[in-house]
């Protein structure tokens, strides 16, 4: 049991996830250095691309709470661009993450956990 943890699998679909969250992070660094260079606040930019590789690893993965979380960051980020009021966009960006990653995680992780004790 403690060799079968340690060996690591990687099937088409991992690497595939892998590469979209790889060129993901990748994108939104050049992001946030070119809008602080520009002195424009990235969070608004920042979370409507968070909604990508978010919709496209639900999509892989064929869970319906991860892709719902990448259409939530979308229109979280669509709404932050017309809102200067910083407490409306924090709420926003937390919900959206709540909402976005948080949750899917927690039913991912329970569908992991009922699927190994099957």
């Amino acid at each position: 049991m403690r060799e079968g943890k340690k060996e690591q699998v990687a099937n088409p679909m991992d690497r595939i996830i892998g590469w979209v969250w790889a060129t993901f992070v990748i994108t939104m660094i050049i992001m946030i250095v070119c809008s602080v260079k520009n002195g424009i606040d990235p969070g608004a930019n920042i979370t409507l691309l968070t909604g990508l590789p978010t919709f496209l690893t639900g999509q892989i993965m064929r869970f319906r709470p991860l892709i719902l979380g990448g259409i939530l960051f979308w229109v979280a980020g669509i709404a932050m661009q017309f809102t200067q009021d910083a407490a409306i966009l924090v709420g926003l960006y937390c919900g959206a993450m709540l909402l976005g990653y948080i949750v899917p995680g927690v039913l991912l992780k329970r569908q992991e956990d009922v699927l190994r004790t099957a």
